[in-house]
């Protein structure tokens, strides 16, 4: 997928009754251009109110926009009454509607996980998905957050000239938010394991209260079907987390799984880099790595302390996965096709770092490595607490597997993970 060229991160929120024109536009637009809708009959201001102001009363209303501009609305979510009888009231159709700038950045993902969060929240059993047979995205991403197929109407509308079938989707509201994808048929499907009951993790960040367990290749299918295959360039995905949160695992899943693909390591960008003052050398490279499909660097630092070779990342490569503390930070959000938070506690990162780096003799001796990565967490502390990168992520990921994960299996949510009510 290819992104638009800007550093917006985008919030998703509840829609209220003043959000309604933009609301309108959004959905006129896809009235008159596409097949998501069956009609042509566009609303007037009237009628998009009285539209709205039912799901806006019972929170089941989202809208997407850009961080810090809260009525520059780029997409909706909404669950709406599937049949007007007394004994459907608890059914509820979804629909999902996106301008064309903001496509392909997994907002519809998002918009979806929080509206099935939202109908759970209003009582709902059970939500429908009415989708165009031909809109294979829509279809699996409706797989992937538990819908199950319930048939297709062949010739069941028409629009813009074309007679068009129909898909029937439908999921209960009562179980788990995702399920295994579908081309993972024979696995089992996600289930419900508790977090630890007390966490400490870096300010700020809210601790994850309920898992979804599945196989490690379940989450490594989720990731690279939010990726897709962009033309021209490798498809990029962040693997963020302090340090010794268990990162390099979910990398290597990854590149195994990808033949040929590539890992941009961020403790090469930063090596000799002052502390967390790294944004720019970041949007340099991935920018250029968008750009000509390759990236050959050679950081300044590497020439001032004579570190031989470069940065490599060969032509051809169809996924890069930039892995490292502040893989994901804001500054780089509209370069990177999806993007990993792992959540691990200050204790566990701790004794392993420490380990790890004494193991490799990377910061002197044991001593040296105390006290080197005491002055790294204090630093990284005051980064992730102004940067929130799990508030922006598509997935969090336990990097310390809870009570109840198997052998093969990892605990993981889709995201973002925002501040708890």
């Amino acid at each position: 997928m290819t992104l638009t060229d800007t550093d917006d991160t985008y919030r998703i929120r509840p829609a209220t009754m003043a959000d309604s024109p933009a609301i309108r536009q959004i959905r006129n637009a896809a009235v008159r251009e596409s097949l998501a809708i069956w009609t042509s009959v566009e609303q007037d201001p009237a009628q998009a109110e009285a539209w709205l102001a039912p799901m806006v009363q019972r929170g089941t209303a989202l809208v997407a926009h850009p961080e810090g501009k809260a009525q520059e609305i780029v997409g909706f979510a909404v669950a709406s009454a599937w049949h007007s009888y007394e004994g459907y009231a608890r059914t509820v159709e979804d629909s999902i509607y996106l301008t064309s700038a903001v496509q392909g950045r997994g907002l519809g993902a998002r918009l979806l996980a929080g509206l099935i969060e939202s109908s759970q929240q209003a009582g709902d059993r059970t939500m429908i998905a009415l989708i165009e047979a031909g809109n294979t995205a829509s279809v699996r991403l409706h797989e992937r957050y538990g819908f199950n197929t319930v048939g297709t109407i062949p010739q069941a509308g028409e629009k813009l000239g074309r007679i068009l079938d129909l898909t029937l989707m439908s999921r209960s509201l009562k179980g788990p938010m995702m399920r295994n994808d579908p081309s993972t048929a024979g696995s089992s499907r996600f289930r419900l394991v508790s977090a630890a009951e007390s966490v400490e993790l870096q300010p700020e960040e809210p601790a994850v209260a309920q898992w979804q367990a599945s196989r490690i290749a379940d989450l490594v299918a989720h990731l690279l079907d939010l990726v897709g295959s962009p033309e021209g360039r490798p498809a990029i995905i962040a693997v963020d987390g302090r340090g010794g949160s268990g990162k390099t695992t979910l990398t290597k899943a990854l590149t195994a799984a990808v033949p040929g693909s590539q890992t941009f390591h961020m403790d090469d960008l930063i090596w000799n880099e002052p502390l967390y003052q790294w944004d720019q050398r970041l949007v340099d490279a991935l920018r250029e790595l968008r750009e000509n499909g390759s990236l050959d660097l050679v950081p300044d630092a590497w020439r001032e302390h004579g570190r031989e070779g470069s940065i490599r990342i060969p032509a051809g490569a169809p996924l890069v996965v930039v892995e490292g503390t502040g893989a994901g930070l804001s500054a780089v959000s509209g370069l990177i096709d999806a993007h990993a938070w792992v959540q691990t506690g200050d204790d566990v990162a701790e004794r392993r770092g420490i380990s790890r780096d004494i193991a490799e003799g990377v910061n002197g001796n044991a001593e040296e490595t105390v006290r080197f990565w005491h002055w790294w967490m204090a630093g990284e502390r005051l980064f992730f607490a102004k940067d929130r990168p799990w508030e922006r992520a598509d997935v969090i990921v336990s990097g310390d597997a809870p009570a109840g994960v198997e052998p093969g299996e990892v605990a993981w949510i889709p995201g973002p993970l925002l501040p708890h009510d």
